[in-house]
């Protein structure tokens, strides 16, 4: 018959095999959550570049707009002038009288 020492021992020698077992598995579980979360957060880093860049295009496509526009308001203000000079010289001193009482205070 085996000795109550016999069986302890055994018994100790099973729960650490169990617990290094246990370990082992914890070690893999967390290589494969780190690897899982690294996949995730390379998807994410893409997303977001791809974002970046549709916001990079969609910024330089409005000021191209905007420059043109501009180009074209420029050139209806300068015909206007050169049409009616002396209408362009009143608007700008009424302007700048305005502004000038506007900041004075």
């Amino acid at each position: 018959m085996a000795s109550v020492k016999d069986t302890t021992d055994t018994a100790t020698t099973d729960i650490e095999a169990q617990l290094k077992q246990l370990r082992d598995d914890l070690a893999n579980l967390a290589s494969t959550v780190a690897a899982a979360g690294s996949d995730k957060a390379d998807g994410y880093k893409a997303r977001v570049g791809e974002m970046a860049s549709n916001v990079k295009d969609a910024s330089a496509t409005a000021i191209h707009n905007l420059r043109e526009e501009l180009k074209g308001l420029e050139g209806k203000m300068e015909a206007h002038v050169r049409d009616r000079p002396v209408q362009s010289l009143g608007i700008a001193v009424a302007a700048g009288f305005a502004l000038a009482l506007l900041f004075r205070r």
